[in-house]
């Protein structure tokens, strides 16, 4: 993770239909009575979020942060004939269920009405709020997320005082200053009766052959009623239709070929045909492919994090040992994000485990990656060589790499696709991060990335690295998952996506830094049983490139371009330690080029040279990787966690600066020996680069050489 603000809301988009027994508006008749609770926002933070109905997802959003932070929005006009006593304004609305309760303040043409605070929880499903001169908000909770938030219906009833016939009321949300980031949204979409027919991408294995689900939302303004869908030979009644959103799905067999069809809808006895477009299911296969999101912080100090990577891989282990007896397509399997946590296994971990290790690797079940982990572009090319080193001792270890892994940073540096391919790297798969960034192509792409001298990689532009957590994967709700992940491989086809087949990533939790996890096995074991298509499989990162590589290597578009990273900015807040970082990287070139020329002279080099060196490119890449703060770094910087890792971090590039310069004092001192002693004070220039070139020096020399007030030609 970067330098900034946690994310608004979670991650996750499912949703899950609740039934309730309750009317919204005991007082309303008819759909008539109703007024617009929202018809054009005025001002307030907005945000692309999930609603009570599915096709609605754009808020006003407003947290119970500080006080002069404030939603407002305008209502549809109050009649200019207005005749009862009160007038009820009906909007969409969500809320944060939590043992965490804040209140938000709702004013009319700004005079203060009433006070309401979020719900503890999705039950009770509907309850109303007193104001002033017999105001009254009324909320009903018809669906709760994955992370147990609420939204539904709210219904402000106002006394006639209140409003102006002919003429729209404003409404204003504030948050109490509290410094709480619990939230309110108000949903920007008018409340309407309507009906959709989604036909799913997707068979279902039942006793009469494989039946596809055909799901039918209705929006429904009315009371508490018996509704009915009629289609080919199969019959699905809605529990109660209920005001609001209502679903049901009907299995109908599956078409050979596009066309269009009509199911009926019964409600009180009333019949009405609904006309929709249905063809043949796609075979879409689809690859879950599990890693850490590997940060070198973030979510705890970077001394406790680097250990943890070690351990995931004994866990990952553990978890192929457990799933042995799975089908195939379900048997846990786990990718290695970054090769430093793997190169330090083939270190510290006993010979057993690492035998352990190097079977799962050749059986396919565990993959490792060839990036040390997700680097930043504050890398020069020299870095970079020295960044993928950890490939040729794995490879020594008797275990393959043939895949890069780069998450969170939208972008990778122009010259790795020259480096890769004599490391045997042959693919990269980015998992992209949109926040403040640009991210290329409107949906996920396979390409050639070649190089400007003519080497290429296949690169795959996945979507986000938690995508699969997303939607739902970690977590054990099959209902929610199946619905996310179809409405996915509807949006791939509505994008023109060119394959059946595709690559999700995802981590065990939804948390960077995660564990790996069986939860998805489970899952995947599960779904399989029960739908014929799509197919699910745990996966490796390779098996959906090579894939790519086998069955579409000539039709894929080249891009000779550079990918650069477009979220850096955290390095820009740290210009001193990433001032020290690059001109270290710099001074490694001139120790470098100093160490090699004492080798072709036969000067005794020492181990301890390769080590220190390791060191120091070692720290300077843990101060280039990508993460760069705590995760409450930007809404608490003074605390323990914020600071401590701002310390570890910033001590990478000190660290680096530190050994650099012992390195090339000590790089000098073997080449002493073969300069030549003169009378007079001397200065030598070494030529580190193999051109011939010109600089300004700054040389520093003793008193005693040189003394004080006295001019010295040279």
């Amino acid at each position: 993770m970067r330098h900034t603000p946690l994310p608004p809301l979670g991650r996750g988009f499912s949703l899950t239909l609740l039934l309730v027994t309750t009317l919204l508006v005991p007082s309303l008749r008819t759909q008539a009575e109703m007024l617009q609770g929202w018809a054009r926002s005025l001002r307030g933070e907005h945000i692309d979020y999930h609603s009570a109905e599915d096709d609605v997802n754009r808020a006003l959003m407003v947290r119970s942060l500080r006080r002069d932070w404030s939603i407002a929005w305008e209502t549809a006009p109050v009649p200019a004939d207005l005749k009862p006593d009160s007038v009820t304004f009906v909007w969409l609305w969500g809320m944060d269920a939590s043992h965490e309760r804040h209140r938000f303040d709702l004013s009319v043409d700004g005079k203060a009405c009433l006070s309401f605070e979020n719900p503890l929880a999705t039950k009770p499903t509907e309850w109303q709020v007193a104001g002033k001169d017999g105001a009254q908000l009324r909320l009903r909770i018809t669906r709760s997320d994955r992370h147990g938030d609420a939204f539904g219906y709210a219904a402000l009833v106002l006394p006639r005082s209140w409003v102006t016939p002919g003429k729209p009321v404003e409404i204003v949300v504030e948050g109490e200053s509290a410094n709480s980031r619990i939230w309110y949204m108000t949903f920007e979409s008018a409340v309407e009766e309507r009906v959709k027919v989604t036909p799913k991408p997707a068979l279902l294995r039942t006793h009469r052959g494989p039946m596809q689900p055909v799901e039918v939302d209705y929006v429904h303004l009315g009371g508490a009623t018996k509704a009915t869908l009629t289609g080919a030979d199969e019959i699905a009644h809605y529990e109660v239709m209920q005001f609001g959103w209502n679903s049901q799905v009907l299995l109908l067999p599956p078409r050979a070929e596009e066309g269009v069809e009509t199911i009926l809808l019964t409600i009180d006895g009333k019949q009405r045909p609904l006309e929709f477009k249905r063809g043949p299911v796609r075979r879409w296969r689809v690859d879950m492919v599990q890693h850490t999101h590997t940060d070198i912080g973030y979510t705890r100090p970077q001394t406790e994090i680097l250990p943890e990577h070690l351990r995931f891989i004994d866990d990952a282990l553990d978890h192929c040992d457990a799933t042995d007896d799975y089908p195939d397509d379900a048997r846990f399997r786990w990718t290695c994000e970054g090769s430093w946590a793997v190169r330090e296994y083939l270190r510290l971990r006993p010979k057993s485990q690492i035998d352990r290790l190097r079977q799962r690797v050749a059986e396919g079940r565990i993959e490792i990656t060839g990036m040390m982990f997700n680097i930043s572009d504050l890398a020069d090319e020299n870095f970079l060589t020295a960044f993928l080193q950890p490939i040729g001792e794995i490879r020594k270890g008797g275990m393959p790499i043939v895949t890069a892994m780069q998450n969170d940073v939208n972008g990778a540096a122009w010259s790795l696709v020259d480096y890769f391919a004599p490391s045997g790297v042959r693919y990269i798969t980015m998992g992209q991060h949109g926040h403040r960034a640009r991210i290329p192509f409107d949906k996920p792409t396979a390409f050639w990335w070649e190089s400007p001298s003519g080497a290429r990689i296949l690169a795959w532009r996945a979507d986000h690295y938690n995508t699969g957590n997303n939607l739902g994967i970690h977590l054990a709700q099959s209902d929610e998952f199946e619905r996310e992940i179809l409405d996915y491989l509807d949006s791939l086809a509505e994008r023109k996506y060119p394959f059946d087949r595709v690559s999700i990533q995802h981590s065990g939790y939804m948390t960077d830094n995660s564990p790996p996890a069986l939860v998805s096995c489970r899952l995947i074991k599960k779904w399989n049983e029960k739908y014929e298509w799509p197919r699910l499989r745990s996966a490796i990162a390779r098996d959906f490139l090579r894939y790519v590589d086998e069955e579409h290597h000539d039709h894929l578009t080249t891009h000779r371009q550079a990918w650069p990273d477009w979220w850096a900015d955290g390095y820009g807040s740290a210009a001193r330690e990433t001032a020290a970082a690059r001109e270290t990287q710099a001074e490694m070139t001139a120790v470098e080029g100093l160490l090699a020329q004492s080798i072709l002279l036969g000067l005794p080099v020492s181990h301890q040279f390769a080590h220190d060196r390791e060191a120091i490119w070692d720290a300077l890449a843990f101060y280039a990787e990508h993460t760069f703060g705590a995760a409450e770094s930007i809404t608490a910087p003074e605390s323990s966690n914020s600071m401590i890792q701002w310390a570890e971090k910033s001590a990478y590039a000190w660290d680096a600066v530190k050994r650099s310069r012992m390195l090339y004092g000590g790089a000098m001192g073997l080449l002493r020996s073969h300069v030549t002693k003169a009378d007079v004070p001397t200065i030598v220039f070494v030529n580190t680069l193999n051109r011939a070139r010109s600089a300004s020096v700054e040389p520093y020399t003793d008193h005693e050489r040189l003394p004080p007030g006295r001019r010295s030609p040279i």
